[in-house]
Parts: structure tokens; sequence; C-alpha cells
């Protein structure tokens, strides 16, 4: 067995045994984004603690999330090195609207991040899409530290279309966002755990405001190792 699968096969035990604590409460009326199927959870473990939703502000409400954490970068990854990667399989261009998600590390209090994420085209025009992914780790560091995934961070992905102008703006895909990102990189030589951890935020394919939500529930965990 490899270092980095000896790492992941401890790492299930460690997440299967980590903490996953309710947060937020069900709001007034569901905002444009909201769930109607789940309530979120952030998991901690060891101290290391992250949310299994993005969010629209900076607020633990599951009536304003936006999309389900679906990947994990991990073993040499911080905000900037992931971008970087990534800017290699097609995701150059950034966005302008950021969400947001509370994450902690070990030794330190909860915090929020936000990132407006990276895009294949950053504003698509009427009739264009394109798929869209953000990640998240404390603004300190840039990273989040465990002794079996080394460093790493948390991201969502999906969909985005008819952004500019926004005529019949519309976000879906994020299952199918998450593995074509695991399919490049696959094929780019990283190593990648497809449906790797239940992050308890399966969501059935249904049509609410403008997001059409299908997820499986299980994030997909890639190895960015350093570089040379």
């Amino acid at each position: 067995m490899s270092g980095l699968r000896q790492r992941l096969a401890v790492l299930a035990v460690v997440f299967t045994a980590a903490t996953a604590v309710l947060v937020g409460v069900p709001g007034s009326g569901p905002a444009t984004a909201a769930t109607s199927r789940i309530q979120c959870y952030y998991f901690d473990f060891d101290g290391v603690r992250f949310h299994n939703y993005d969010y629209l502000g900076k607020v633990d409400n599951c009536k304003a999330v936006d999309w389900a954490t679906s990947v994990m970068f991990y073993d040499w990854a911080d905000i900037d090195f992931v971008k970087s990667t990534l800017d290699n399989f097609g995701f150059e261009d950034s966005s302008w609207q950021d969400m947001y998600m509370s994450v902690r590390t070990a030794n330190g209090g909860a915090v929020w991040d936000d990132d407006g994420g990276k895009k294949e085209i950053a504003c698509p025009a009427v009739g264009l899409e394109t798929r869209h992914y953000r990640i998240y780790a404390p603004p300190s560091t840039d990273y989040m530290y465990h002794p079996n995934l080394g460093f790493f961070v948390v991201g969502s992905t999906h969909w985005d279309a008819n952004e500019c102008p926004p005529i019949g703006k519309h976000h879906y895909g994020s299952e199918e966002a998450e593995q074509t990102i695991a399919n490049r990189m696959a094929n780019g030589g990283y190593f990648v755990s497809r449906e790797w951890a239940d992050y308890d935020n399966w969501e059935p394919y249904r049509v609410e405001g403008d997001h059409t939500w299908e997820n499986s529930g299980y994030a997909t965990y890639i190895a960015t190792p350093y570089p040379g």
C-alpha cells in the first residue's frame, strides 16, 4: 500500500469518529440558494473544523447555504498552490462573487473564510456555461493541517450559466463539476480518491430557485504533493 493510501486508510477511521455537530437554525424563509432537504453540520476531528456546505454570508444558517462541500485537496495543499495547480486544468478565470465557510485549525478558534473561486469562463454570457470551484481554509494560514492528511483545504463545485447579463441565470451540476476536476487531475497524474468520505450532504435532483441540486453526499480527495 502506498504512503498516500495508508494515510487515507487511517484518515477514514479518524473521519468516521469525527464529531458531526448540527449548526444553524432554519430561517423564516428560504434564501435564493437554500436547500430544503438537509441540515448543515461542521465536522470536528482533533480540533480541525470545516462545514459540509459553503454559505451565502457569515452566518451559520442552513437556509443560507450555497453549495455542498464536495472536494478536498491534501498532502501539500494551500489556497494559492491549489489554485495555481488547477489553472493548468482549465480553471484560469477568477470569479467576482465570494461565498463563505467557517473553518478552524487545532490551535485557533473558528473563523470565516471567503472565496470567489475560479472558473473556466469568468462570466458566461447568455447561452454559455462554465464549471466553477471555491476552496476554503483559515485566512491566517490558507490551509488546515491533520497528521494523516498533511496540509489541506476543502471546497465546493458547480456549474454557472447565463450570468452576464443574468438573463435566465442558473446554477447546477455540483456532482459533475466535482468529477470533472477529479478526472482531469487523475489524467494529469495526480492521486485521486473519488467519493472518498461521507459529508452528509446528499441532495436529490430538484430545482429550488436558481439552483438545481444534485449531490452524492460523498467528497472526492485529491493529493497535491510538494512539487519537485
